[in-house]
């Protein structure tokens, strides 16, 4: 993160990857991915370093999921989270996995009370897209 300037900036919305290990850890996982296959021309499945990450990343999430925490099963940072294995999930060509994601992310955004909740931040353009 230096190498693209990474001022810390604790402002949730901002930098989420800094304060929720889900989605530093599925952050992690995608960037890898997009590495191995874009840059380096690597098709042949995800480094162990992603696998490890995706694993982290999606049993932190399933802990949030079912836990007590209302708030936080439905947070920003939750959502996107969410939002970036759909999107990984379709560049992968896992469509079906896609389409689960985004029921998932539908499921969120419903229970927030739907997108006008998000009009005018970054996060409806991003569901939008």
């Amino acid at each position: 993160m230096a190498a693209i300037g990474f001022q810390p900036d604790m402002r949730d919305s901002l930098y989420p990857l800094v304060y929720d290990a889900v989605t530093l850890h599925i952050t992690v996982f995608a960037i890898d991915g997009f590495l191995s296959r874009i840059l380096l021309g690597e098709m042949d499945g995800l480094s162990p370093t992603a696998m490890m990450h995706l694993r982290k990343g999606l049993r932190l999430l399933q802990e949030r999921l079912v836990g007590n925490d209302e708030e936080r099963k439905i947070s920003d940072s939750t959502i996107g989270t969410v939002l970036k294995l759909a999107v990984t999930a379709h560049f992968d060509g896992e469509l079906e996995a896609s389409k689960q994601h985004m029921e998932g992310l539908r499921r969120m955004v419903d229970l927030r009370g739907g997108m006008k909740v998000f009009e005018g931040t970054k996060l409806a353009v991003e569901i939008m897209r």
